[in-house]
């Protein structure tokens, strides 16, 4: 079985940072594979061709090489791919090609003729796919030269989640720490200390404050329209932080140590994932995270962690968090509870389950109080975990084994079924 990073190098999403870090990790036995046309694209077949001429290369990085992840029987394919907030995006890449020109290349020749604002409105009004959707193009379609479609978002969330090493630029260090854990058992060894390279200047301060500058600079007008263009990509990225914090969930703290590498992540800027733990002890065995996804589909579309959202919304708006837990019913039964304006599944579970029932199947509250008996010695599964087979199956394997296929993508494991690579790698 041949293990190999596949490096999805975005234009001006901190790719050249992380080449960096793949140079520095694996030397000769990384690829930059490019075609020398601007527009060129390299197929999945191209890949495992590449690699099946060159058999040292263990990570490969492009700008060419596009979603789906390609399946081939005697590979397991780990891809890395960063996405950026498009309004720090599109200035980065304004400054970009002001400082490193590219003649023949039409974007290069705009940003050098243009102030700011006059290349924005160009970019709008004659190269509109730049600004339309491209990071949801890139992950739905797996190109950025058509026009979006409201249908692209969700094939591009699915996309986004299955990314095995997922990144945000404007959470850099925490996107390190989440890739670096999910990583830990195939490619154990990973060095991330590589300084940020290529950075364009002018980017500091926060998010909001730059796309304050930015509305500054090109007009209320112009920046309506990039905004209205990049609708997609905005929500994508929103999805795509709520699903990196959901991952720095299970990274164990870091040792303090002399000269640490900036990858570990800071918990004060995540006061959920620390809570989620102890909501979730709370509330175990009967909220259904894999139910709460399929009955509100809208909270799958915008990539909220389900538990958090029943915390902070969901109850107080009376969704279901079990289906065997009806709160409309059960509050009808504890008006003193609905006054209060409670989480009907905690109040249930600290006592409730006494005097009122969760379902109408539930005939007694005698019935009702041996449910919650059941969910606080049964916890319910993260919600995410990747299962090889069935939850039990996975919960028997070692710690390392458990690791190694949380790791690895989903279709990248059916690639190797009929090949008999899946149950070789799973003795590895």
């Amino acid at each position: 079985m041949r293990f190999v990073i596949l490096h999805y190098h975005i234009l001006k999403n901190a790719g050249t940072t992380i080449e960096n870090v793949l140079d520095r990790n694996f030397g000769e036995r990384l690829a930059r594979l490019d075609t020398e046309y601007r527009d060129g694209r390299i197929e999945q077949r191209d890949i495992v061709d590449y690699l099946g001429a060159h058999a040292n290369i263990e990570a490969i990085s492009s700008h060419q090489i596009h979603y789906p992840v390609p399946t081939a029987p005697g590979y397991l394919f780990f891809d890395w791919c960063f996405l950026r907030d498009p309004i720090d995006r599109l200035r980065s890449t304004y400054d970009y090609f002001r400082q490193h020109p590219a003649e023949g290349d039409p974007l290069s020749e705009s940003a050098n003729e243009l102030p700011f604002a006059p290349y924005v409105r160009r970019l709008l009004e004659r190269f509109p796919e730049q600004v339309d959707n491209p990071q949801t193009n890139l992950l739905a379609n797996g190109k950025a030269d058509r026009e979006t479609v409201p249908e692209d978002l969700p094939r591009a969330l699915e996309c986004m989640r299955q990314i095995v090493f997922l990144g945000v630029v404007d959470l850099f260090a925490e996107s390190l720490a989440a890739g670096r854990h999910r990583l830990r058992a195939v490619f154990p060894r990973l060095d991330f200390s590589a300084p940020p390279a290529n950075v364009s200047g002018g980017l500091g301060g926060s998010v909001s404050r730059r796309r304050l500058q930015f509305r500054e600079a090109v007009g209320r007008a112009v920046y309506g329209e990039v905004q209205r263009f990049n609708a997609l990509d905005f929500r994508l990225l929103r999805a795509a932080r709520a699903e990196l914090r959901r991952r720095l969930a299970s990274v164990p703290a870091a040792p303090a140590r002399e000269n640490a590498a900036p990858y570990v992540a800071n918990p004060s800027r995540l006061p959920w994932a620390l809570r989620r733990e102890e909501e979730r002890k709370r509330r175990r065995g009967l909220f259904d995270p894999d139910f709460y996804l399929a009955k509100y589909p809208d909270v799958r579309a915008a990539g909220i962690d389900p538990l958090q959202h029943y915390v902070t919304n969901g109850a107080a708006e009376g969704r279901k968090p079990h289906r065997l837990f009806d709160p409309a019913y059960y509050l009808r039964q504890r008006p003193e509870a609905r006054a209060a304006g409670v989480d009907p599944l905690l109040d249930f579970l600290e006592g409730g389950a006494r005097t009122a029932n969760p379902h109408p199947l539930f005939d007694c509250a005698g019935n009702a109080a041996a449910l919650a008996d059941y969910a606080a010695k049964n916890p319910a599964p993260t919600p995410g975990a990747f299962l090889v087979s069935d939850e039990p199956a996975i919960l028997r394997m070692q710690p390392q084994q458990r690791a190694f296929f949380e790791a690895v993508r989903e279709d990248q494991l059916r690639a190797q079924t009929s090949s008999g690579d899946l149950e070789a790698s799973r003795s590895r």
